[in-house]
């Protein structure tokens, strides 16, 4: 059976591939939330956290990341008011109570617990206010490059025309890297 005939009919496969990709961008989005709020970020998460707590109004992990977000921004009723909605929600459909750590959560929002405030080093400018360290695959380039004068002065007279000649210089520098092969 082709691709698209498989997409078009449905196909029990696809519907679990589909389904299992789905939870995996979700898993994905959680974790990138949590490292946004890690770092104090989260400026620009409220309205990504709204509509997805509307998507999986029992993600426990979800919510408490609203409520954070909430509490962050100043509004400390809603993150109270989110929790009450969650755990009313939970007892009627399961019959279940918030885990601990949604609990702990709520707890610390009641007490405004200092520990729940932003990392002081974070610039809340945004989402992109996620500050850490910047990965380096090369080393930084030299600031100038020296000892190599006379190599240089012979490749630059090679640019040099010589009179009426009509001639192309081609000339190539070669060696393993880190050697000191100067930039033309």
């Amino acid at each position: 059976m082709a691709w698209g005939a498989l997409r078009r009919a449905g196909h029990p496969w696809l519907a679990a591939v589909r389904t299992d990709l789905e939870r995996q961008r979700l898993a994905a989005q959680l974790d990138r939330n949590d490292l946004v709020l890690r770092y104090g970020g989260d400026y620009g998460l409220l309205a990504g956290l709204g509509t997805a707590t509307a998507a999986h109004p029992l993600d426990e992990r979800l919510a408490g990341q609203l409520m954070l977000a909430l509490y962050r921004g100043g509004r400390q009723a809603d993150a109270l008011e989110h929790y009450e909605q969650l755990r009313r929600r939970l007892a009627g459909e399961l019959g279940a109570d918030p885990g601990p750590a949604l609990r702990r959560l709520h707890h610390q929002i009641v007490k405004a617990d200092p520990v729940l405030t932003a990392p002081e080093s974070a610039a809340r400018s945004g989402p992109q206010a996620v500050r850490g360290p910047v990965p380096r695959q090369l080393p930084a380039p030299p600031r100038a490059f020296t000892g190599r004068d006379r190599e240089l002065a012979r490749l630059h007279a090679l640019l040099v025309p010589a009179g009426d000649r009509p001639t192309v210089a081609i000339s190539a520098v070669s060696g393993t890297a880190g050697i000191g092969k100067p930039k033309p």
